[in-house]
């Protein structure tokens, strides 16, 4: 879930911020050799902020500092130590290490579970990315709540979370002017993605006069900003800031079809659709029943999905796509005729990267 996602952890453990280090008024600062050995004392000794420390800068500041590979076995070690003392920190940066398969299997799961104990600690980005996470599996119900906790706790990358979920009308009903403010809101702190969603609604005229001017803009700022996604964030925006200066903007989609995900929209794909429909209108009509591929009988076109229909090389993306009865159906890994990023298709075509706002 590539727009719902931010930064992490910062990159450097400042061990200026050392808490405790016993000095005597006027002795010089210690030099980073004898912080890391004041540091791995009080680790030592079971002190859980230094157990937490002490892992980060394992993680993160010894290879930038000293080259070589991170020693992910000492620095889970050092966390689950901290954790066991009830640390929140240590459990968000060992539930960050599940999320993305570091120094231990993937596992949403597992990472789920770090992230709620840390969230229920009070750690505002812990629920951020909980928020995030239970989007991922579709639990918009938890991810609502969630995201809705970390936006109040000020966290900016769960405030993009809330903004996606009034986009989509999942856990809550669709309100693009929310979403707007929300998206303003995790963008002025900071957060890539809201700067790319803030252009993304330019783009289509989602809630606001459809500008390409100032859906550029925006689409720059997410490009020019540094985040851990850079290369998706770059990647994608290209492709809409080069539709928009080839002038091929999409037709704003005015009204929302029950049960679907708002989107770009022009006239070619309306047509699409409309013979899809005709093509497939077989059956008693949607059902409401949820899973892998549709009954017999169901009607496909009633399915809505997103796909980019011009693009001459298609790639599979793990998507859900909605019938109009709130059935959800998981196409993922599944190769479609129109299958791609971005666009309308019926019930068979792939969709998009859940959270970017189109």
């Amino acid at each position: 879930m590539p727009s719902l996602r931010r930064s992490g952890l910062l990159g450097l453990v400042l061990l200026a911020s050392l808490p405790r280090t016993n000095l005597c008024a006027g002795e010089p600062f210690p030099t980073l050799d004898r912080s890391l050995d004041i540091l791995v004392q009080q680790a030592d000794s079971g002190d859980a902020e230094a157990q937490f420390l002490l892992a980060l800068y394992l993680q993160h500041s010894k290879p930038m500092l000293e080259g070589g590979e991170v020693d992910y076995a000492k620095a889970i070690d050092l966390y689950n130590r901290a954790i066991a003392q009830g640390h929140a920190g240590a459990s968000f940066a060992l539930g960050r290490l599940y999320d993305k398969g570091l120094g231990v299997k993937e596992d949403l799961q597992k990472a789920i579970e770090l992230y709620s104990v840390a969230a229920k600690a009070g750690h505002a980005e812990a629920m951020g990315w909980l928020a995030a996470s239970y989007f991922a599996i579709r639990d918009d119900t938890f991810a609502f709540i969630w995201a809705n906790k970390a936006a109040e706790a000020g966290d900016a990358g769960g405030t993009n979370v809330l903004g996606v979920l009034h986009h989509k009308g999942y856990g809550t009903e669709k309100d693009y002017t929310k979403a707007m403010e929300l998206f303003h809101r995790a963008a002025e702190a900071g957060e890539c993605h809201a700067l790319m969603n803030v252009g993304g609604l330019y783009y289509n005229g989602d809630g606001v006069p459809q500008d390409g001017l100032e859906a550029e803009r925006w689409f720059q700022k997410a490009k020019n900003c540094q985040s851990e996604d850079a290369a998706f964030i770059s990647e994608y925006t290209d492709k809409f800031l080069g539709r928009i200066r080839d002038g091929q903007m999409p037709e704003p989609l005015r009204e929302a079809r029950p049960g679907s995900t708002e989107g770009l929209i022009g006239a070619a794909v309306i047509a699409a659709i409309a013979a899809a429909a005709a093509a497939a209108a077989t059956g008693d009509g949607p059902s409401g029943v949820s899973g892998h591929d549709p009954p017999d009988g169901e009607w496909k076109a009633e399915f809505w999905c997103y796909t980019d229909f011009s693009d001459s090389h298609p790639v599979n993306k793990p998507t859900y796509c909605k019938n109009r009865s709130g059935g959800v159906w998981d196409r993922s890994g599944l190769f479609d005729p129109c299958a791609g990023v971005d666009g309308w298709c019926d019930g068979f075509g792939l969709g998009p990267k859940l959270g970017f706002n189109q």
